[in-house]
């Protein structure tokens, strides 16, 4: 009996210190969002791509990425469809929407900013000044005894 007061004793100190931790993660996220969001920003403003600090770079990513297909968006793109084409008992009319539909997506896309941090990697390179590839050759020679 002794030994289930002491594994729930541990158990609710355990539960009790994984929730102050995960109080201090999230207030850790949330202060990297802005940081993040800011870093963001700054080389938006700056047209950088990639800023090398040290062992790590700091990459900067726009990219575009197509609506959702919501009612909205379906019924205003139906109508400049039918705005646009002139619409006959043609046996491709379907075909013709699902283009112009999926294309209109695509135009009319929004766009997303991606932030990330990545370990600076070292280039090897040899004595010509070329960089070398990478071979993922196993040494088969090398056998250990059971």
């Amino acid at each position: 009996m002794a030994e289930i007061k002491a594994l729930l004793k541990e158990f609710i100190s355990t539960h009790v210190e994984i929730r102050e931790a995960a109080k201090k993660i999230k207030l850790l996220r949330d202060r990297f969002k802005e940081i993040k969001e800011s870093i963001g920003v700054f080389m938006k403003e700056k047209k950088l791509d990639v800023l090398d600090i040290g062992e790590f770079d700091i990459c900067y990513k726009n990219q575009k990425y197509s609506h959702s297909l919501s009612k909205d968006f379906l019924v205003k793109t139906a109508a400049d469809f039918m705005k646009n084409n002139k619409l006959s008992d043609d046996e491709k009319i379907g075909v013709k929407f699902v283009e112009f539909l999926w294309g209109k997506k695509k135009e009319e896309g929004k766009e997303k900013d991606r932030i990330s941090v990545r370990k600076h990697r070292k280039r090897k390179r040899n004595d010509g000044g070329e960089q070398k590839k990478k071979v993922g050759v196993k040494d088969v020679t090398a056998v250990r005894p059971v």
